[in-house]
């Protein structure tokens, strides 16, 4: 009995750091943008250093899978990963929220010392 728990706990642990050690990283999740964004919008394609300047990413890592989202100005696309397999899960549009003329004013008096 105790040889097969011993097995079973160190079959887990490997399969946990399997899962550890094959978390998608950003590259992997800009790559899965780029193909997509090429599969919708045919003719079009942005590298993944195109899709680096003109928006952002965040990844959330949780050890064993992660979450990523995407946003080009108000548009946004999120992702879930493991195991270098990345899987689209939805996309957003949120309104971008305008800076009034008077903020924009008192960063730069602020920024000048004023």
């Amino acid at each position: 009995m105790k040889k097969v728990t011993a097995k079973t706990v160190i079959v887990l642990i490997c399969f946990g750091l399997f899962l550890v050690l094959t978390n998608p990283t950003d590259g992997d999740y800009l790559q899965k943008v780029s193909e997509d964004y090429g599969s919708v919008h045919a003719g079009y394609d942005f590298s993944v250093k195109d899709l680096r300047v003109v928006g952002e990413g965040t990844r959330k890592s949780y050890w064993f899978f992660s979450t990523y989202s995407y946003r080009f100005g108000n548009l946004g696309v999120t992702y879930f990963g493991m195991a270098k397999m990345v899987v689209y899960t939805g996309s957003f549009n949120e309104p971008v929220k305008e800076k009034k003329e008077e903020d924009i004013a008192m960063k730069v008096l602020s920024y000048e010392g004023f």
